[in-house]
């Protein structure tokens, strides 16, 4: 019973989360205009929801913390950039991160260029200023836990993999492009998981085991 009762109550406060993320995003979700890496506009919005987890317990310390990254695609002197800003009902726009940072983004045919990324939530730890969104090749990737291997051990480094399944807690990505590059100075394992269209999901993990990222809102 007990058991029974402390699931209950995960699953509970889980979805009472899941509502305050919600509720920050604009209510009729169909007329959205969703960031498009082939075809894009200016005026395209996506919307990331942030997560925090464990390594050591994947699932049971899964949290949702009711922040929502609010990325918006704008021009200014016919280039465009990403504006990235957390909406008003996130607890980091509460403790005072109410200021959006924009970074230019450059689309061409195959890849979307992002010279500028420190100041990115989503694209910080990205070494490489290049994400190929129709690579020729992927290499085939394994989750392990909280983070991803490549030929059975953490994958560092300049591949494209593809992740047949990627899962945590409830959120997961099916045959979906990964990339890796983290800056030496940085203490993280990183990944970003996309597909030919948008960014899906920013994955870091730090070297004591503590996860956190954001994931994309359809």
């Amino acid at each position: 019973m007990k058991h029974t009762f402390a699931k209950l109550s995960i699953f509970l406060s889980l979805t009472l989360v899941i509502w305050a993320c919600e509720d920050t995003v604009p209510n009729d979700p169909t007329n959205l205009n969703p960031i498009s890496f082939s075809s894009p506009e200016e005026g395209q919005t996506a919307y990331f929801q942030r997560y925090t987890t464990t390594c050591g317990n994947l699932n049971l310390d899964f949290e949702l913390t009711g922040d929502t990254l609010e990325v918006e695609l704008i021009r200014n002197n016919g280039d465009y950039y990403l504006k990235e800003s957390f909406t008003t009902g996130s607890p980091l726009y509460q403790e005072g991160n109410t200021t959006p940072v924009s970074h230019k983004i450059k689309f061409r045919d195959d890849y979307v260029l992002i010279p500028e990324r420190t100041s990115s939530t989503l694209f910080f730890f990205y070494g490489n200023d290049t994400i190929h969104v129709k690579p020729a090749q992927r290499e085939s990737m394994t989750q392990s836990a909280c983070r991803i291997d490549f030929q059975g051990q953490t994958f560092i480094g300049n591949e494209i993999g593809n992740i047949s399944n990627f899962q945590i807690g409830p959120l997961s990505e099916n045959n979906k492009t990964v990339v890796s590059c983290v800056p030496t100075f940085i203490s993280l394992d990183a990944y970003l998981i996309y597909d030919e269209n948008q960014l899906l999901m920013s994955h870091t993990v730090a070297s004591d085991g503590t996860v956190s990222g954001w994931h994309h809102i359809d």
